[in-house]
C-alpha cells in the first residue's frame, strides 16, 4: 500500500505506448550512432540525443511498471519480444561497428 501512495503522482498509460517509446528511444540512439560513424553529423551537433537517452530509459522502466494492462496477450508478447530483441540487435552492432 505504502508504494503504491509513493507511486501515485505517476501517470498510468498504456504499456504499447510504453514499449513503442522504447523502440523510439532505441532507433533514435542507433541513427544518431550511425550518423556520426559515417560523418553525416559532428557530435557537438547531436550530443542532447545522446544525454537524452540514458535518462529516459528509467522514467520509461517506472511508466512500464505502471503502465494498462498488467499483462499482455501471447501475440502481443511474441511481436514486443521480437521488436526489441531486433532493436537491441542492431545497437550492439552499430556500438561494435563505432568501436572498429
Amino acid at each position: 500500500m505504502a508504494s503504491e501512495v509513493s507511486l501515485s503522482w505517476i501517470p498510468i498509460v498504456k504499456k504499447r505506448t510504453v514499449i513503442r517509446s522504447f523502440l523510439v528511444a532505441g532507433w533514435t540512439i542507433i541513427a544518431a550512432i550511425s550518423a556520426t560513424i559515417y560523418g553525416f553529423v559532428d557530435y557537438e551537433s547531436i550530443k542532447y540525443v545522446f544525454w537524452i537517452a540514458p535518462l529516459m530509459l528509467p522514467v520509461l522502466i517506472v511508466l512500464f511498471s505502471r503502465s494498462s494492462p498488467p499483462v499482455l496477450n501471447k501475440r502481443d508478447e511474441d511481436k514486443t519480444i521480437l521488436a526489441l530483441t531486433t532493436t537491441f540487435t542492431c545497437l550492439v552492432l552499430v556500438l561494435v561497428a563505432g568501436i572498429l
